[in-house]
C-alpha cells in the first residue's frame, strides 16, 4: 500500500538528518532524559483523483525540547537544520513512491514540562500511482 510507502520514505528522510538529540516516536517507548525531539509524521487528505492516480498531502510534526534559560540559539539553529533538509521542492523516495515537501513553518518557542520548546512543520504530499 502506498500510504506506508510514503510513511517508510518520511522515516528514512527524518533518520538521516543526524540530529544529536534522542528522536522520540509516536507509540514507540524512549526513555527521554534531558533534551530530545518528538516527531510525529501526520497524514491529511487522501483525494481520489483521475488519470490513475490518488493525492495525499500531509505534515510532520518536529517538537524539540531543550534546556531551558540557555537562550533561543539551539532552537534557531534545529529550525534552520529542518528547514534546509526538507526545503521546498525537495523530494524523498522509497521503493518507487516520491514524496514532495512543499512548505515549512516555526512557532515560537516556550517553556513546558521544563524544557524550551520549539516546534516545526513541514508539509508534504504525493501522488499515489495505481497502475
Amino acid at each position: 500500500m502506498s500510504e506506508s510507502k510514503i510513511h517508510a520514505a518520511l522515516v528514512s528522510r527524518i533518520e538521516g538528518l543526524g540530529i544529536a538529540l534522542p528522536i522520540v516516536w509516536e507509540n514507540k517507548r524512549t526513555e527521554a532524559n534531558g533534551p530530545h525531539v518528538r516527531v510525529h509524521v501526520l497524514p491529511g487528505q487522501h483525494t481520489q483523483a483521475a488519470n490513475g492516480f490518488d493525492y495525499s498531502d500531509g505534515l510532520i510534526q518536529f517538537d524539540f525540547y531543550l534546556e531551558p534559560d540557555t537562550g533561543t540559539r539551539d532552537g534557531t539553529d534545529y529550525a534552520d537544520l529542518i528547514r534546509s533538509h526538507f526545503r521546498r521542492g525537495a523530494s524523498c523516495k522509497f521503493d518507487g513512491q516520491v514524496v514532495r515537501f512543499s512548505d515549512f513553518s516555526r512557532r515560537p518557542g516556550r517553556i513546558e514540562d521544563g524544557y524550551y520548546r520549539v516546534s516545526c512543520d513541514v508539509y508534504w504530499s504525493a501522488r499515489i500511482y495505481h497502475f
